[in-house]
């Protein structure tokens, strides 16, 4: 479970002022909001890709925004995070791609591991390709599959 608590994000103007959420292991959770209003912001903070003034929790523990180590070990251990325009590798072939990021976490990823994780996602790619050869949607299902051969609990 992620829990944010006295979560405080102003930018121009308060965007969020004391604010809390709470993330448990195997639900869909939606952020829903008009535009501006943190949703984006929140993601990051959440994924540990930002820091705002809040207290944030995984699985019960105190995590220490301001130690860079400590929020590493959570983002390439415990938390799997797709960006909107994904982060794969495009000197890389696919398979080369999701085996780094198992390799990161700590994960061995094997061949059949890999075509699994790409059946998965609906990628029907010879994983030897480069990601330049792919489609749109492919690229981003296989940005998935590189999240998920992590193995994190989010």
């Amino acid at each position: 479970m992620i829990t944010l608590e006295n979560i405080n994000i102003r930018f121009q103007k308060e965007i969020i002022r004391n604010g809390a959420v709470s993330v448990n292991d195997g639900q869909i959770t939606s952020i829903i909001g008009e535009s501006g209003s943190g949703k984006t912001t929140l993601l990051y903070l959440m994924g540990l890709l930002s820091s705002h003034e809040c207290r944030y929790h995984f699985d019960g523990k105190d995590v220490n925004l301001k130690n860079d180590r400590e929020c590493s070990h959570y983002r390439k251990t415990k938390i799997g995070y797709i960006f909107q325009d994904n982060n794969i590798n495009d000197q890389l072939t696919v398979a080369e791609n999701i085996a780094n990021c198992a390799m990161i976490a700590g994960e061995r990823m094997d061949e059949a591991g890999i075509q699994s994780l790409l059946s998965d996602v609906g990628v029907d790619a010879d994983p030897q390709n480069y990601p330049l050869k792919l489609s749109v949607g492919e690229r981003q299902r296989v940005a998935i599959a590189c999240a998920l051969a992590k193995n994190p609990p989010f």
